[in-house]
């Protein structure tokens, strides 16, 4: 069992996230964390909390390798770099990724290089950082889940954009 989960530690991520302790939600919440902590330990736990509500823990969390010359996808804003931490598959729907579909364009990268990333499903969940607002102005979007979505951290070290 993950060093996360010493004594009665998990039930606070449960409380948390506002989920019940089941053997998969826990072995999501155990593979995510331990995720975390080995490939992003700079991550306060305000930014896990956040992730994790983003993944469906009722589905399976799990590490998977990604092949050399693979191709997945990202939906991104004009206005921002194609390299941040969350993908998704070619031909993934917008709809089904948790996010404002709001100005987003569809992006294809080749993967340079074996990676290992963290593979869930996205929860449906109430976005309000994706549209840029005026500081103390928010946009509530209610995003739907069930896409697949890959965490990949330093993703512009093995990622190429596929033209």
């Amino acid at each position: 069992m993950s060093a996360h989960f010493q004594g009665k530690a998990y039930e606070q991520w449960f409380r948390d996230l506002r989920i019940t302790d089941a053997p998969l939600t826990r072995r999501g919440l155990v593979e995510a964390l331990d995720f975390f902590h080995q490939r992003m330990p700079g991550l306060d736990r305000r930014t896990m909390l956040a992730f994790l509500r983003g993944m469906d823990l009722h589905r399976p969390v799990k590490r998977v390798l990604l092949q050399p010359n693979s191709e997945i996808a990202a939906f991104r804003r004009s206005t921002e770099s194609p390299f941040k931490l969350f993908y998704t598959k070619v031909g993934a729907n917008l709809h089904s990724l948790g996010v404002n579909p709001h100005d987003r364009r569809f992006q294809r990268f080749r993967v340079r290089a074996l990676v290992e990333v963290l593979e869930s499903y996205a929860a449906p969940v109430v976005d309000t950082w994706s549209e840029l607002l005026p500081v103390g102005v928010y946009r509530h979007y209610t995003a739907r889940g069930g896409g697949i979505q890959y965490v990949i951290p330093g993703s512009y070290g093995c990622l190429l954009v596929a033209v």
